[in-house]
């Protein structure tokens, strides 16, 4: 795809205010964190690579997991998502295969479901949020991605939209004039625009620190905004 047509301008969010759709997605985020992962996987969009595992089996089978975390060099974040209601999501950053497997013991085993990817702490932190025909992208220089959702952190904000000249696609970049960081931004815009026009819903993504690769965490497509 090539470049779209670029301006800077001082302005305001599209439609609305961008914080306030990033604190009601993380307001739902604990009970619906499992069927947003399997949405994310089956989008496209480049990600992490998950790994589905049944807590019994999480627990048990010591060879096939210790693989796992070898092949990230033990750098892994996993996540026991429950299966029914009524139980919490419990998250374990960086912590060795023994170590998280006694944090879960004890826990329902039929209730649990673990999903492991690799640990990889983002440089940079972003949210997209998109109604069909146009969309708002806010990026930070930070790991921490409910800094930028809570309003802690001050973004680099854009606008994209197809109403350029000749209906070419345009980026507005709102208080950036940083080439490399407008380079980050519209690197991530594209990766959700087909035939021109941004794919309806809300994305999150970060840059990892180790690789610098895109990576989108979550994907909504039924939230426009």
């Amino acid at each position: 795809m090539n470049g779209p047509g670029t301006e800077s301008e001082n302005g305001g969010n599209m439609n609305g205010n961008m914080s306030e759709w990033m604190l009601a997605q993380h307001g739902d985020y604990t009970d619906t964190r499992l069927a947003s992962l399997r949405t994310l996987i089956g989008s496209g969009l480049p990600t992490y690579k998950y790994h589905f595992v049944p807590l019994e089996e999480f627990l048990t089978r010591e060879s096939e997991m210790n693989a796992i975390y070898d092949r990230y060099g033990g750098h892994v974040v996993l996540r026991a998502c429950p299966l029914r209601s009524g139980l919490r999501r419990q998250t374990i950053i960086d912590k060795t295969y023994a170590a998280a497997r006694q944090d879960l013991d004890g826990k329902p085993v039929d209730a649990y479901i673990a999903v492991l990817n690799e640990y990889d702490p983002a440089s940079f932190c972003g949210v997209i949020i998109s109604d069909g025909r146009q969309a708002m992208v806010e990026m930070a220089r930070s790991p921490n991605l409910e800094d930028l959702c809570h309003g802690k952190i001050t973004p680099r904000s854009a606008r994209f939209s197809d109403q350029g000249i000749y209906h070419r696609p345009r980026m507005q970049y709102l208080n950036t004039d940083d080439v490399s960081i407008r380079s980050l931004m519209w690197n991530a815009m594209k990766s959700v625009v087909e035939d021109g026009l941004p794919r309806k819903g809300y994305y999150e993504f970060v840059y990892s620190s180790r690789d610098k690769r895109l990576r989108f965490i979550d994907y909504d497509p039924e939230v426009t905004g």
